[in-house]
């Protein structure tokens, strides 16, 4: 599969990810939201930051510059 074609999966993904997360915490489901922080590597971080790195990879941007991008905040 091309390059392009895995970061339509990963976009889609995170997009779902970001959905099931918001519900989670709406819910108070926090092991629920703990389990998408660790795949990520965010555990620890505040929901924002998570929100916001699964807002620009499900936008198409890379995990990597959406990490720079919790720098830049």
């Amino acid at each position: 599969m091309s390059k392009k074609g895995n970061g339509r999966k990963l976009s889609q993904k995170a997009l779902n990810d970001l959905a099931r997360y918001n519900k989670m915490m709406v819910r108070g489901n926090t092991n629920g939201c703990l389990t998408i922080e660790e795949d990520l590597g965010l555990d620890g971080f505040p929901p924002s930051m998570v929100t916001s790195v699964l807002r620009d990879v499900g936008s198409g941007e890379t995990i990597e510059r959406a990490m720079e991008r919790l720098d830049e905040m």
